[in-house]
């Protein structure tokens, strides 16, 4: 407990000592730009601050609730995006007489005599993405188990099961992972460019138009496939690499999801694969059959996904609808995974 304690207080001072370098150089490099000069210090101060609470609601979600408070944050804020990219019928500037949502602009295409077609783009990704990431969320191999010896309840006979492994096996963290790693790039650039060293590309506005940091800008349209191909083709292959690899990284380093460590958690639990002798080795050969082609097909698959999405336009975005999928499919596994070992307590050993 007291190794848990100081590992989460370590987390915690990163983040927030995280967010006061990101809070800086987002204002700083003229990403967010305050209304004067003497308000820098004050929109570094409120981004902190922000942060911070997320930080804390957050743990308060994660000890007396369900799921994890940045997580349901990240849902709320995507499902918003996506419905006022839909339905709002205001238009996005006051010189504009045409309704900034999907639906709307497009009745008024309609109404006009001239159906835009192209403008439900966004909205039609969006639903399939949606759909494949439901799908490929409910997709898993199912490894048939056994309970052996259970210390405290005896030996219990004829109790079977399947233990699932998931197809998304590292979850949405490939994407999330090399998003970041997109963005600290874009950063990164503005920060050189402010020293006199643009030696990843120039930056405008808060947004890349030249060099490396440029062909690392997520393509939001289509459009970019056809005026530059050759960037599109780049990034794609870039970002899919990425994610294969942070998927494989963060099974092997997160500690609980390699094959070794899920071996021996159910050997521990007192669960062993029927017609296979009992053995934490046996556990592990058999899981690393699985493991290692979960880890990079799921990285590929959230990463194609996410590709996709960003390159139609989708609301929301392909890691937003990604994310958001996830998060509430882990919400559901969680509140059903609780009830279950309720009416099953020798059950809450396996996932402890």
């Amino acid at each position: 407990h007291e190794h848990k304690a100081m590992f989460q207080s370590t987390q915690k001072l990163l983040a927030i000592l995280f967010t006061i370098f990101e809070a800086a150089v987002l204002v700083l490099t003229g990403s967010l730009v305050p209304i004067d000069n003497s308000f820098y210090g004050i929109m570094i101060l409120q981004l902190v601050i922000g942060a911070i609470l997320i930080l804390y609601l957050d743990e308060v979600v994660s000890k007396w609730g369900f799921g994890s408070g940045v997580g349901l944050f990240i849902a709320a804020g995507v499902a918003q995006t996506i419905i006022t990219g839909t339905f709002n019928f205001l238009p996005a500037t006051a010189a504009s007489t045409t309704a900034s949502g999907i639906l709307p602009g497009f009745i008024q295409s309609i109404i006009g005599g001239a159906p835009n077609f192209a403008i439900l783009i966004p909205l039609i990704a969006t639903i399939i993405v949606f759909l494949m990431a439901v799908y490929g969320e409910s997709m898993r191999i199912e490894i048939p188990i056994s309970h052996g010896q259970v210390r405290g309840h005896g030996r219990i006979r004829g109790s079977v099961g399947k233990y699932p492994l998931k197809f998304i096996y590292a979850s949405n963290m490939p994407v999330i992972l090399t998003s970041a790693l997109l963005v600290n790039i874009s950063l990164f650039a503005s920060v050189f460019q402010k020293l006199g060293f643009p030696i990843l590309g120039q930056v405008s506005g808060g947004r890349p138009i030249s060099g490396l940091a440029l062909w690392l800008t997520t393509p939001n349209s289509l459009s970019v496939l056809f005026t530059n191909p050759l960037r599109v083709l780049f990034y794609g292959i870039f970002f899919l690499a990425c994610c294969v690899l942070f998927s494989w990284l963060w099974v092997e380093i997160s500690g609980s999801l390699n094959a070794k460590e899920v071996a021996k958690q159910l050997y521990n639990s007192g669960i062993q694969i029927p017609g296979f002798r009992s053995s934490k080795r046996q556990l592990y050969m058999i899981m690393k059959k699985y493991i290692p082609a979960l880890t990079i097909l799921g990285g590929l698959f959230v990463g194609i996904l996410a590709f996709i999405a960003d390159l139609t336009g989708a609301l929301g975005g392909g890691t937003g609808v990604l994310l958001t999928v996830g998060i509430v499919y882990k919400l559901y596994e969680e509140i059903a995974q609780e009830q279950l070992m309720e009416m099953h307590p020798m059950l809450r050993r396996v996932f402890e």
